[in-house]
């Protein structure tokens, strides 16, 4: 007999939102979809998140277990800094995705590379690569801080160094001569510097030759100073008679640092380290610098570099400087800049092809500053390099969130996730373009040290991650929008602060496990595991309470059914009915098999089929055994091309598809509420599979006894 006075109640879960309710968001709207992915063959199902695998430990090749402060993919290569060799220091590193193996990267010093960034929760101007040329390009907040010696080897004690040396006497050589030979001679001013990290040093310069003089010095040219920098020039005139420069540093301290440059090249003291980069003109040898831009160069260090029009556009506070085409070390004019909006910093930039109507295609470049957007067009080659805002009121404040994808650019704004797309249009990223509101705001709006928030795409889906506030608690969370459903999925557990993508799938690193690069899939595929670098997890999924019905009264269930899955295992679902306040009404423990029930707990109907197991439904015992295809073997022999190994009704490619069955909720009382939303845990496996619900909902015949009470 049916339950007078019932609505059937449908709920399928398509996504997340901030919301509590349903009722004005979407139907199927979610509070929490923790590790679960929308399936893709399938829409009515979530199903887990691939785990995480690790790709290379570089401790195990020379670096140590230090922090990966940021990576690129470059073809099958993996570039990036770490903190290792050096003390302080982050050292440039490049894994070979297709050979796996470390390929070496010379020319790293403990003068030339940038001091190591901290990995405490603190806002930062996060590092940026770009390739430009054969050049790798690297900014980092760790340049803003060096005494920048430039261009030349460093040589700890010795003589007859070359011409151009930086030449390094360490204080335990105190009194040591070092002896410089001018290998031709070269006219103008050669600066000998002294770098002083503390305490008295003195800095003795002697030279040979002819007309050769001391200036900027003491007595017999010698130097005394408790400064944080002494210097002496030495006028190498018009004659051709340079030959030796002795200089002797005594004191104590770390490091007396002594520069000799070259004078011919442009280079001169008081030049700056504004950028790293490392050289591919041989891949396989590649080597790391630092340097500046010449015989322009930069104002300060660069915030961020990218390449457009093949031209390296570095980012210096609110300007924009921009190289010779392919060459990334060259300025030539000192007109190459551009001044962008009002004195605000420039965060990030990315390049973006724009739809005109007259003309195509548009190359652009988008610049974005906390509160603004700006798009650079054209080339000075072609006299039409002109800029243009597109938004005086949205920005970022999460640099490494800017993202680009086929249709557009992602970023992170304090209103939420933004997008920019293929014709200039700035909109938030919402289900739809007739949809006004966002469905997830609350973390992004709410994030802590956003500039430590990350970023990437791969395979339809945009993934950001970091700390915020979710569900009034400041936590980790990793955040997944999927192009093709237009909805989010997470927050997922897994911790990491930068990402980039490689054939199709991510690559990650994370404070939490240092010296690490990780994979992971944005879908379930035969590479699939359960685990996070070997640790299990969990799956959560939280709805939204159900929408409202049309009844001034208080509802109660007894009868519910649940899609579920088990494709090849046995997996126990626990399975929540709660109120709008998170307080259980009801729970219910469904443990889901493959095929059908353990023997003797036949149910009558539940299409349980004579099979191979102990499990009832997977065939027989009697004769030889069933073979599954997909195996090893060959037919008609001992081992067949029919094998017994696992198949998967969710992983693509890997063995029997099983849908998922529909399992009833035999609650142990009638639920009796106002609001209710569903919950279901289990633990992560590649057969759990969710999908819809129906419960059917009676009106009990008296209103609501308040929301602090319950019947």
């Amino acid at each position: 007999m049916g339950i007078a006075n019932s609505q059937v109640v449908r709920f399928t879960p398509r996504g997340i939102t901030d919301s509590f309710d349903a009722t004005d968001r979407f139907a199927g709207a979610c509070r929490q979809l923790t590790n679960l992915i929308f399936d893709q063959s399938n829409p009515e199902l979530v199903v887990t998140r691939p785990g995480v695998t690790e790709l290379v430990n570089l401790a195990d090749h020379g670096f140590g277990a230090g922090f990966i402060s940021i990576h690129i993919a470059v073809g099958t290569r993996i570039y990036g800094m770490i903190a290792s060799t050096f003390a302080g220091k982050d050292v440039p590193f490049c894994w070979d995705l297709a050979t796996g193996a470390l390929v070496a990267i010379s020319g790293a010093t403990a003068l030339n590379t940038p001091d190591s960034p901290e990995v405490a929760d603190s806002d930062w101007t996060p590092p940026t690569m770009a390739v430009v040329g054969v050049k790798i390009l690297l900014t980092h907040p760790g340049y803003s801080n060096l005494p920048k010696w430039l261009w030349g080897t460093t040589v700890l004690g010795g003589s007859n160094q070359t011409w151009g040396s930086v030449l390094v006497l360490d204080s335990a050589a105190a009194n040591a001569d070092l002896t410089f030979t001018a290998v031709s001679p070269i006219p103008g001013v050669i600066t000998v510097a002294m770098h002083n990290e503390g305490g008295t040093k003195t800095l003795q310069v002697s030279v040979s030759g002819l007309a050769i003089s001391v200036r900027l010095a003491t007595t017999a040219g010698v130097i005394t100073s408790t400064a944080n920098d002494v210097k002496a020039a030495i006028d190498g005139g018009s004659a051709a008679g340079l030959t030796t420069v002795a200089v002797q540093g005594t004191g104590a301290g770390v490091v007396d640092a002594f520069e000799l440059p070259q004078a011919f090249n442009g280079r001169r003291w008081g030049d700056r380290y504004n950028f790293g980069y490392i050289d591919l003109i041989d891949p396989d040898a590649p080597t790391f610098d630092a340097s500046t831009t010449f015989p322009n160069t930069l104002t300060g260090p660069s915030l961020c570099v990218v390449n457009f029009s093949n031209r390296a556009y570095y980012a210096v506070g609110n300007i924009v400087f921009y190289s010779d085409v392919l060459d990334p070390l060259a300025i030539t004019n000192a007109d190459q800049q551009v001044t962008v909006g009002d004195s605000q910093d420039i965060m990030a930039m990315s390049g973006l092809p724009v739809q005109t109507t007259g003309s195509g295609m548009l190359q652009t470049m988008t610049i974005l500053k906390d509160t603004q957007v700006w798009q650079l067009a054209g080339d000075a080659a072609t006299w039409n390099l002109s800029l243009s805002y597109t938004s005086l009121n949205v920005g970022t404040n999460a640099p490494r969130t800017l993202t680009q994808s086929p249709y557009g650019l992602y970023f992170s704004t304090t209103g939420g996730i933004y997008f920019l797309d293929l014709l200039g249009t700035l909109r938030p990223v919402t289900h739809s373009q007739g949809d006004l509101e966002p469905d997830v705001q609350s973390p992004f709006a709410n994030a802590v040290n956003p500039s430590r928030w990350c970023a990437a795409y791969n395979s339809h889906v945009y993934r950001v991650a970091g700390k915020g506030l979710f569900r009034g608690v400041y936590v980790f969370g990793d955040y997944w929008f999927d192009e093709q459903r237009r909805r989010w999925n997470g927050p997922h557990a897994f911790p990491y602060d930068c990402a980039s993508a490689v054939d199709g799938y991510f690559v990650l690193s994370t404070w939490t496990r240092p010296g690490l690069l990780i994979r992971s899939n944005p879908s379930q595929n035969t590479s699939f595991v359960d685990t996070d670098l070997g640790t299990l997890f969990n799956c959560n999924l939280i709805s939204a309470t159900l929408p409202k019905l049309e009844w001034v009264a208080m509802k109660q269930v007894v009868e519910s059914t649940l899609e579920l899955a088990a494709s090849d295992g046995d997996i126990a679902y626990l399975v929540y009915a709660q109120d709008e306040f998170g307080r259980n009404l009801g729970r219910v423990v469904v443990n889901v098999h493959s095929g059908g029930s353990p023997w003797g707990s036949f149910i009558w109907a539940d299409g349980t089929a004579w099979g191979t197991s102990n499990i009832w439904g997977k065939g027989s015992a009697w004769g030889p055994i069933q073979r599954v295809w997909g195996g090893t073997d060959r037919y008609l022999e001992f081992n067949a091309y029919w094998s017994s190994g696992p198949g998967s009704g969710l992983r693509w490619g890997t063995g029997a598809q099983n849908p998922p069955g529909t399992y009833p909720l035999e609650w142990s009382a009638p639920l009796v509420f106002e609001k209710i939303q569903l919950r279901v845990d289990c633990v992560a496996s590649g057969e759990v599979g969710i999908g819809t619900l129906y419960l059917k909902a009676q009106k009990t015949g008296y209103m609501t006894f308040g929301p602090r009470i319950v019947p």
